[in-house]
């Protein structure tokens, strides 16, 4: 299991070293994986993708298209056609390997996800409280993304940027302690599961604020699928952890502030979307957002994600569909998320348990998309992948995965 969670950790985070970029901790995970299993890989792609070629066939003519593009068009902007070929390596090819890593076991995958998200949130509060942590980390890594490492109000755990996509990571492995819970057959375990799920939810907090709302998200939707009983006792620990944290909230305050004299800043920005609502800078700077208007290049697309000048954002929106479509035009957009949005409803059919759990990461997916190219950035369309083929495969052999539990 060490060796699993190990890898687990390399391949979400795939961290980037400044002694050799290329070789990032993910690609290095998926070699050594395939190594490992490249005799049973190819009877485990069939497995999942086999019935969906129509999924993998688009990957290819996009590829190539953007390929295409990259040649003709784009004058140097790789950015979309990287984006299809890492969605490929990592999701396609990474899939069939940590369902084999995971023995084909639900709960194994489960935990060793939630694991290394949970060691992850540890770098995180040790990022949060050290400025020579982030100097040194600095001094080590690529700079990824457009947070500073060395930034105190946003921090970056052991990964090459704070932000959005971290966020979203830790609170997906609150997804995964929370699913296990539900599987574990003690009580000692299912909450221990439940407090790791809370210290990755919390780790949110100093990274991204997507991460803090879709935890928010994730935590309510299991407690309501938890049922009646689950749903009291949730209320109740939650009406006294709130009233605990409202007498205290000064004291809070101060200490946090003595470990990080960005904490409060961090607190407000935070948690600002839960205070304002919709007349918060959230909100503004997500209408802010400029859509690209119709035209030639909306059906060819230009091949661009990034702008000429190296640095901004080409489509003048943060939104995935929108890159998506500006770049590769809207049929071929439209081509990508139909087949593999239609490859879920596939896998969907498949899998007997949990489903009400594994609709919500679906649904979360789909709308997060619109914020940012989430699905591009792997981890969440693998999570949920992976998650799907050993819930489908599971179901009825496992007890502790039998519909109803």
């Amino acid at each position: 299991m060490a060796l699993l969670i190990f890898c687990q950790f390399a391949f979400l985070y795939n961290v980037s070293f400044l002694a050799a970029p290329a070789l990032s901790t993910g690609r290095i995970t998926l070699l050594v994986l395939l190594a490992l299993y490249h005799a049973a890989w190819p009877g485990a792609w069939r497995r999942i993708f086999g019935s969906s070629q129509v999924l993998i066939a688009c990957l290819v003519l996009l590829t190539a298209y953007a390929l295409a593009q990259y040649a003709l068009e784009s004058r140097g902007d790789a950015t979309q056609l990287s984006r299809l070929i890492n969605f490929t390596i990592y999701v396609v090819i990474g899939t069939p390997l940590f369902a084999l890593a995971s023995g084909n076991d639900l709960r194994r995958f489960l935990t060793s996800f939630a694991a290394a998200a949970g060691i992850q949130a540890l770098f995180i509060a040790v990022s949060f409280v050290s400025p020579a942590y982030r100097a040194g980390l600095a001094s080590l890594l690529v700079q990824g993304g457009n947070i500073p490492l060395t930034y105190g109000l946003q921090v970056p755990g052991f990964s090459n940027s704070a932000g959005a996509l971290l966020s979203m990571t830790q609170a997906l492995g609150a997804f995964a302690a929370l699913l296990a819970a539900r599987l574990s057959p003690s009580q000692h375990e299912r909450r221990t599961f439940i407090l790791l799920a809370v210290e990755c939810a919390l780790s949110t907090i100093v990274v991204g604020r997507t991460g803090l709302q879709l935890s928010v998200i994730i935590f309510t939707a299991f407690i309501v699928i938890g049922g009646p009983a689950v749903l009291g006792r949730s209320l109740a620990i939650a009406g006294a952890l709130a009233l605990l944290v409202a007498l205290s909230a000064d004291w809070l305050v101060d200490q946090a502030v003595a470990w990080n004299p960005s904490a409060a800043a961090t607190l407000e920005w935070a948690f600002e979307f839960f205070v304002t609502g919709a007349r918060g800078t959230f909100f503004r700077d997500f209408a802010g957002q400029g859509v690209p208007p119709l035209g030639i290049e909306s059906l060819v697309g230009t091949g661009r994600v990034v702008a000429m000048d190296g640095m901004s954002n080409a489509s003048g929106s943060d939104s995935g569909y929108i890159q998506t479509y500006y770049a590769l035009g809207f049929p071929a957009a439209l081509i990508f998320y139909g087949a593999f949005y239609a490859y879920l409803l596939s896998a969907f059919a498949r899998v007997r348990t949990e489903r009400a759990a594994l609709a919500v990461l679906a649904v979360a997916m789909i709308v997060l998309e619109v914020k940012e190219p989430f699905i591009f950035k792997y981890a969440l369309p693998f999570f949920l992948l992976v998650l799907l083929a050993l819930a489908g495969r599971d179901a009825g052999s496992n007890p502790l995965t039998a519909p109803g539990r």
